[in-house]
């Protein structure tokens, strides 16, 4: 399984997104690590300019898809109840890694 957190350095919304990572491996219980990829860096692969900040990908599929690439922004996210939450919603990220470990 790969886990990677795509974000911009200056994004107020990364402790949110590690904080959900760290809470959906502890519930799943998994032994799991992730890559985090700070957009602006040169060590950076390319394919991760065409996300927002933050975004979360499981085995490269991004946990809340979008219609198109949302590049140089910040993203927003919608929890069940369509409010505005600062990182992927904790249920998603769950589930793709749930998917993911089944897989396995």
């Amino acid at each position: 399984m790969k886990l990677e957190l795509i974000y911009d350095v200056g994004c107020p919304n990364i402790p949110k997104a590690r904080e959900i990572i760290e809470i959906a491996i502890a519930r799943l219980d998994l032994d799991a690590e992730w890559i985090e990829w700070d957009r602006a860096s040169g060590n950076s692969p390319a394919y991760v300019l065409q996300y927002g900040s933050p975004t979360i990908l499981v085995d490269g599929k991004d946990i809340v898809p979008q219609h198109a690439p949302s590049g140089n922004s910040c993203r927003i996210y919608r929890d069940a109840n369509g409010l505005v939450i600062k990182a992927p919603p904790l249920e998603s990220l769950i589930r793709a890694l749930g998917t993911s470990a089944s897989n396995i």
